[in-house]
């Protein structure tokens, strides 16, 4: 069958490797995205395992309570019960063989390019919901940047990146720019653009992160620009697109490439921005803390009072 993947030993190797609960998170989405249907399955089998036992001693009881809902359909469902994952494998590389060269930042795995061409491979996938080429092409992409996106190793390298690159902008809201003047403390941080993150000192991003609180500042993080020039997406495309120059590779490279900005663009950098804005306000909470604890280590170590003797 197309596209159902067992689970092996690389399944309890990734477990066995967590570290940290973004990691964690990483192998159960990873696990689900490909899993669910069974555990779901599994669940409801031994729930209705349990309720035959319980039918006998409580013969009145709700037979349907206790069982989980059918898993809710999304465009990857759709696109995975059309049979696109046969085209998917066409892509010349797994995701986790993508995330193998990501994370080893050389192309430890080479992609393997496939003979037909996209829109007449395509062609061969139509019906249903996908009446065209054109709509094939689109669920593949999809489907195929939904797997890249749920991959651990692709993420790790992907967090990696988007936490050391980053560049934060902020602008004043409507209130703000009426309540915010050269005498209050936000006045130096209401308009910032392409600042790098890891250029934030002390307790700034708590300032910030008040400000937006309080409704007055708009903040954005980002990686990319947006002309792609120098993006990391483009980095990744020398790991995934195939290095050959003939009509064929070119179609393909172009849909490996636009799979990778869905990956990234609509999937993962949102993703990471809401991680990174936690992270930046931990460490920025953190800094305060530890200037409150050195204060207070001062105050302690004041030599006591000592009454002169006549």
């Amino acid at each position: 069958m197309e596209n159902v993947q067992t689970i092996d030993g690389d399944d309890f190797s990734r477990i066995d490797a967590v570290q940290s609960t973004e990691e964690l998170k990483d192998v159960y989405q990873h696990f689900m995205l490909y899993h669910q249907r069974e555990v779901v399955d599994m669940q409801n089998a031994r729930t209705a395992e349990h309720r035959g036992s319980a039918d006998a001693a409580y013969p009145g009881m709700d037979k349907r309570s206790g069982l989980k809902r059918a898993q809710r359909r999304t465009f990857y469902t759709v696109c995975r019960d059309a049979g696109l994952g046969g085209m998917a494998e066409k892509f010349g590389l797994t995701p986790s063989q993508l995330g193998t060269n990501m994370v080893n930042s050389h192309q430890r795995y080479e992609t393997q390019q496939c003979t037909m061409e996209t829109t007449e491979l395509a062609a061969e996938y139509t019906g249903g919901a996908f009446q065209d080429a054109d709509a094939v092409i689109r669920g593949v992409s999809h489907m195929v940047a939904t797997e890249i996106a749920h991959d651990p190793q692709v993420r790790q390298a992907t967090r990696e990146a988007y936490y050391s690159k980053a560049k934060l902008t902020i602008r004043p809201t409507k209130k703000g720019r009426k309540e915010i003047d050269e005498m209050t403390p936000l006045s130096s941080l209401c308009y910032v653009t392409n600042k790098p993150v890891v250029t934030l000192k002390g307790d700034q991003f708590l300032h910030v992160w008040k400000g937006v609180q309080d409704g007055v500042l708009m903040i954005k993080l980002s990686m990319d620009q947006s002309d792609h020039s120098g993006s990391y997406v483009q980095e990744v495309r020398q790991l995934y697109c195939k290095d050959e120059y003939s009509n064929l590779a070119k179609n393909w490279n172009d849909l490996r490439l636009n799979t990778l900005h869905i990956a990234m663009e609509k999937l993962l950098y949102p993703m990471f921005e809401e991680e990174l804005k936690l992270v930046l306000l931990k460490e920025a909470q953190d800094h305060v803390v530890q200037q409150c604890a050195l204060q207070l280590r001062g105050y302690v170590e004041i030599v006591p009072f000592q009454r002169r003797r006549p």
